[in-house]
């Protein structure tokens, strides 16, 4: 990997999930319906349907951020969904891992890149992001 960051091969994942876990249930936690459990998300990473991002921490030799994105296929577009983004010490790695996900995106024929996070994201983001709505939702159970 040329920096912090890199997309881990589908063969390395089950090495490095008890890594990865934590930030997985980190943002599951968020989520109050409930969706998924983090071994779901493993199942989807193994099966090659999302990918899975680090930052590793070359001084502690431990992964301190973790993103799962997947490709969106419609019937004229294609789109990555940056799905899942945990982490530590976030000024090491995040505008490595923004501008390896669009180069990822780009190289997959994505015309778009989503995600639905906090606004503060947009500062992260950069030229050409921009908020174009907000999420609600309401648990009907």
């Amino acid at each position: 990997m040329s920096g912090r960051v890199c997309n881990v091969p589908i063969a390395h994942i089950e090495m490095l999930w008890p890594q990865v876990k934590p930030f997985v249930e980190r943002v599951l936690a968020l989520d109050r319906i409930g969706r998924y459990e983090p071994v779901d998300i493993l199942c989807s990473l193994l099966a090659g349907t999302t990918q899975l991002w680090i930052s590793w921490n070359p001084d502690e030799k431990v992964v301190e951020a973790a993103t799962i994105t997947e490709i969106i296929n419609y019937p004229r577009a294609k789109e990555l969904r940056i799905w899942l983004v945990s982490g530590r010490n976030m000024r090491a790695w995040v505008f490595e891992m923004r501008d390896l996900l669009e180069e990822f995106a780009r190289a997959h024929g994505c015309a778009a890149m989503t995600g639905a996070m906090r606004e503060g994201w947009l500062r992260i983001g950069g030229a050409g992001w921009k908020k174009t709505g907000v999420t609600i939702e309401k648990d009907i159970r």
